[in-house]
């Protein structure tokens, strides 16, 4: 065999052993690869919250901006107002628990620019409404664009009520539920999962399970202590002590773009395609070598 075609035969066997290379190179990293998604640019910036979904969630009370990133498709919101204020009225020997604040979900809002909104603020409590001590107040309404979730209303005497021998308990009512005098419990809120129409795929249950929104407030003999941590609830009172409601929130949430985190040997698409590419080049260079002695 001559020298050229020895080093045609190389090259041949060399391209299809350097194309097999890449495609398992390329295969290899496959696995190793793990779609997360990015959020992209928004004020404030958003978190990778589960696989593809992205989240902003706005808890300090008063107007607020959002600037969503470029490039999504659909945006929601869920909207928490403030739970009101509980009252303790001495000279009744009555105890009002603040109801829990509305919970709004907005499937879609607008998309290409900023968004404003508010969110409310707990209900003031009112220590002793028999003396100058002033009213407990309502929840403060928390709005997104021109849709609000109202906030709870304070103290609202309307309640289902539990009345021992000496005092009356009046518990509030959720945003879900209204209270239970049978068992003297108050309402409960929402959790994400129950909101009506909500998108599950950025608002799977699976992940807001335990996420509950807009309490009513409890009523009992026990000291309330501090506000509720459950946003939206309605503030608790005891014979002695009545507490303000908790403050609203606003949650946003929107599809991540796909991309591919760097966990392991990030290959890009050219290779396994150049690969492939150089098996077929070296496979037809071998075969073309084998047809000539042939036609001798």
């Amino acid at each position: 065999m001559s020298a050229r075609r020895v080093a045609g035969a190389v090259a041949a066997f060399g391209m299809v052993g350097a194309g097999a290379v890449g495609l398992a190179a390329g295969g290899a990293a496959a696995p190793a690869q793990a779609f997360t998604g990015s959020c992209g640019t928004s004020v404030p910036a958003a978190t990778l919250i589960a696989d593809g979904v992205c989240e902003v969630r706005i808890a300090a009370t008063g107007p607020f901006g959002f600037t969503p990133p470029s490039g999504i498709t659909k945006l929601a919101a869920v909207l928490v107002g403030g739970g009101g204020g509980a009252g303790l009225d001495v000279s009744a020997s009555s105890s009002y628990a603040g109801n829990g604040g509305h919970v709004v979900y907005i499937d879609s809002l607008p998309l290409g620019g900023p968004l404003a909104g508010t969110v409310g603020a707990g209900g003031a409590a009112s220590q002793n409404t028999s003396v100058a001590n002033g009213a407990p107040s309502d929840g403060g309404p928390t709005l997104v664009g021109a849709t609000p979730a109202a906030g709870g209303f304070a103290a609202n005497n309307g309640q289902a009520n539990c009345v021992t021998a000496n005092w009356d308990y009046w518990f509030g009512n959720g945003a879900n539920t209204g209270g239970d005098s049978a068992s003297c419990l108050p309402g409960v809120g929402f959790t994400l999962s129950q909101l009506s129409g909500v998108d599950t795929t950025l608002f799977p249950g699976s992940l807001d399970g335990t996420d509950v929104y807009g309490n009513g407030g409890p009523a009992g003999a026990t000291d309330p202590g501090l506000v509720n941590p459950v946003r939206g609830s309605g503030g608790s009172v005891s014979d002695t002590l009545a507490a303000p409601g908790s403050d609203g929130l606003v949650i946003f949430r929107f599809a991540a773009a796909p991309t591919l985190a760097a966990t392991g040997s990030a290959v890009s698409w050219t290779v396994p395609g150049i690969s492939a590419a150089m098996v077929a080049a070296g496979a037809l260079l071998l075969a073309l070598r084998r047809r000539r002695p042939a036609q001798h």
